[in-house]
């Protein structure tokens, strides 16, 4: 059944396509229709190769003056893929048009089929407006269940997810400089897990981290005339983690987690901490709409324990700490541009 299913998408897509085509090129063979104008707001774009590519349209560097306005939105998927979610938006003459197109791409899809699926996508939201220019079908507006001519959304099933939404991650890096009277070295490594899904959002990540610094000074003699004594001084920062985030959601807009971490360090002079923080998140916006307006308002309070390799200013070994927090933060991304921020209070 799914080999039948899929396929029946692939003829309707290629007809979709096909007829489009057609369509464009009887409106490019007529006199009477201009270049369409559009602009493509799109930070990852390959511009080179749609311009290449899609020569027939005008991508202009203006918003106010054109046909068209794309948006392309991503989000990562919980299996490292990339959500691509189109919006097309006429303007002027088009005004009443708006169309939705979305996909997912695979992790390991190369830059070649990013881009060659982009396009096509392109193409199928572009075609409803060559369509429109070349009066044969009338414009679909929004509320008239009538009138199905212009497609409004339009989405490609992915791939069963064979990992259950799990991504995996293991880094290593380390690297030495050093001259005669230095030497420095840095290693670092990590391991992560996490999932993602429309009610859950899991993340575990372990993290080891050490510097070995490494300096030799020259003591002049004391006496003129006698060999130069030499001291070298090593200084070395550490520190191991382990953090834990876990967050369901309970409501459209609520959710529901508690944040964990566990470790130690050299540098922080604990020998070993332990958080752990309850959270009370408040999303402006719902989920399906996290990529264009990911704002969210959350509260944490929990306890802190420390353990101290030497004693601390206030003279102790270890403590138990209260601590909580609370964070406005997100970006909002609009036809006029993207506003970004955070803001925490302790």
């Amino acid at each position: 059944m799914k080999r039948l299913f899929s396929y029946h998408n692939l003829v309707i897509i290629l007809f979709t396509m096909t007829l489009q085509s057609v369509v464009i090129m009887e409106a490019q063979e007529s006199n009477n229709h201009p270049k369409l104008n559009v602009y493509l707001d799109c930070t990852m774009c390959d511009m080179a190769y749609l311009r290449q590519e899609l020569s027939y349209l005008n991508f202009a560097r203006d918003q106010k003056d054109t046909d068209v306005y794309v948006m392309v939105l991503t989000q990562i998927t919980g299996s490292g893929g990339t959500d691509y979610d189109l919006e097309f938006s006429g303007q002027g003459q088009f005004n009443e048009l708006f169309y939705r197109s979305s996909y997912t791409m695979d992790i390991n899809a190369t830059h070649d089929e990013l881009r060659e699926e982009l396009k096509m996508h392109l193409e199928m939201g572009l075609g409803n407006f060559w369509n429109y220019m070349s009066r044969k079908v009338r414009p679909y507006k929004p509320g008239d269940s009538t009138s199905m001519d212009v497609i409004q959304e339009s989405t490609v099933e992915a791939d069963v997810d064979k990992w259950n939404s799990w991504v995996f991650g293991l880094g290593l890096r380390a690297s030495q400089s050093g001259e005669e009277t230095s030497t420095i070295a840095n290693i670092n490594g990590n391991v992560s897990a996490k999932r993602v899904t429309e009610k859950n959002k899991f993340y575990l990540r372990g993290c080891w981290y050490k510097n070995s610094s490494e300096f030799t000074y020259e003591i002049p003699p004391a006496v003129p005339g006698e060999p130069s004594n030499f001291l070298t001084n090593e200084y070395i920062k550490e520190n191991k983690t382990i953090d834990v985030r876990n967050v369901y959601s309970i409501h459209r807009l609520w959710s529901l987690g508690a944040f964990a971490e566990v470790g130690n360090s050299v540098y922080g002079n604990t020998d070993l901490f332990i958080k752990f923080k309850p959270a009370l998140e408040f999303s402006f916006f719902p989920y399906e709409e996290a990529t264009r307006k990911p704002i969210t308002l959350s509260y944490r309070a929990g306890a802190v324990y420390n353990e101290y390799i030497e004693k601390s200013i206030f003279n102790v070994n270890d403590e138990l700490l209260w601590e909580q927090s609370l964070e406005l933060g997100g970006s909002l991304k609009q036809k006029w541009g993207t506003i970004s921020g955070l803001a925490t209070y302790d």
